[in-house]
Order: C-alpha cells, then sequence, then structure tokens
C-alpha cells in the first residue's frame, strides 16, 4: 500500500511512507533526510555545481521562516534567512542565482532588481505564500530580468499596486524569464 500517495510503497523502496516528497527517484534536498531513499542524507545536492554539497556551501542562499534565528542569519543550511528579499540580495552579492525558500507565510514585497535569480519554493504553492499585507506590489521584476531568470512555487496574495497588485513586470523585456507553479490571488490594482 501507498501511504502517502506518491506513487511509491515502503515494500517498493518508499522510506518514508508518510511524506509524499521522500521517495525513490525524488530529488535529494539539504534538509537532513534521505529524500531519495538510497540510504544516505543531503548527498550529492550542488545544484550551482561548484563541486561544494550544498549543506556547506553559500549557493543556495536558504530562506526558512520557521527554522530562521533572530540573531544569526547568513543564508546558509543552519542559518536560513527569515525574509525572501533578504535571501535573494545575499544571493546576488556572492553571485549565487539560487534562493530555496522553504514553506511558510512570509509577509513582505520582494524585488528582483534586475538579478538573474531562481527563486523557488521548494514546497510549492500550497504550503508557500508571499502576502504583501497591502504594502504595495507583492513581487517586482520591472528591470530587464533575463529569461533565465525564475519564480516558482508560491501563491502570491495581499498586493496592491498601480501597475499591478500581485506581480509588476512593466517595460520591455522585464519580469523573471520563467514563472512556474503560482497562484495569483486576493490583489487589488489601485488607481
Amino acid at each position: 500500500q501507498d501511504g502517502d500517495g506518491d506513487g511509491w510503497s515502503a515494500d517498493e523502496g518508499d522510506c518514508d511512507d508518510a511524506d509524499p516528497e521522500v521517495h525513490p527517484g525524488a530529488t535529494e534536498l539539504c534538509n537532513g533526510l534521505d529524500d531519495d531513499c538510497d540510504g544516505a542524507e543531503d548527498e550529492d545536492t550542488d545544484v550551482d555545481g561548484d563541486g561544494l554539497p550544498d549543506c556547506s556551501d553559500d549557493c543556495p542562499v536558504y530562506v526558512d521562516l520557521a527554522a530562521a534565528d533572530p540573531g544569526i542569519q547568513d543564508g546558509t543550511f543552519t542559518w536560513p534567512f527569515e525574509v525572501i528579499q533578504d535571501g535573494m540580495d545575499q544571493a546576488a552579492s556572492v553571485g549565487c542565482r539560487y534562493v530555496e525558500v522553504s514553506p511558510g507565510t512570509y509577509v513582505e514585497t520582494i524585488d528582483f532588481q534586475g538579478w538573474d535569480l531562481e527563486v523557488v519554493a521548494v514546497g510549492g504553492r500550497a504550503v508557500t505564500t508571499i502576502d504583501g499585507d497591502g504594502a504595495g506590489t507583492v513581487v517586482t521584476a520591472a528591470n530587464h530580468e533575463p529569461g533565465s531568470a525564475l519564480l516558482q512555487g508560491f501563491t502570491i496574495t495581499g498586493g496592491t499596486g498601480t501597475l499591478g497588485g500581485g506581480i509588476n513586470v512593466a517595460g520591455t523585456g522585464a519580469g523573471p524569464g520563467q514563472t512556474s507553479d503560482l497562484r495569483i490571488v486576493d490583489n487589488r490594482i489601485l488607481g
């Protein structure tokens, strides 16, 4: 029987049949779990291809509202940021393209500022929200971001703005080049 509905049963090698993200062939994440059920935790994760495992590297930059320590935040797996924009700023400053966001509701607005970043909610839009709380446009990408920039896996809500409450991608060639698995709801355009 497949207890978590991921297509794998314990008899077929699912090492955690209560978690649908854990099964043979799953992507191994730097999260202290054996995601792909091969008997090793966090091995072979090197998303930036620099030869250093992600758990001990400054790339990707991690954002995790639930796990962040208010006193120490450097964007590493051990000391993640609690604010997505802080993670984006850090990634741009160290030359990293990858910002990995853990599940939660992040009350903030973010701006790509022309950077070539991949900002990805690892749990997907059902469990990861950016809520602008009426403070402006939730996601701004209006500085000619390259086609390889990516925003993926978020619910975007609570935005207000004259050029877009949820996402503002004003201007020729503006905006993240790719978007995926987004849910944009309950935003307002002013004016």
